[in-house]
């Protein structure tokens, strides 16, 4: 169930980003706003599931 959570705010990190780089740049390679969005979603997901796990261990 944790997977599905941390699965669903990285997607909404990503739409996030895709749409701020988007805004603020709309002349940006479309990779560029892939890969941008890709790392920040991974970012999330990793940063939300460390939290967890430490949140949970106590």
């Amino acid at each position: 169930m944790i997977f599905v959570i941390l699965l669903a705010i990285s997607a909404v990190g990503y739409g996030c980003m895709h749409f701020l780089i988007r805004s603020l740049n709309p002349t940006a390679e479309i990779y560029v706003r892939e890969w941008a969005s890709f790392f920040f979603a991974a970012l999330l997901f990793a940063l939300c599931g460390y939290f967890y796990l430490i949140g949970s261990a106590s």
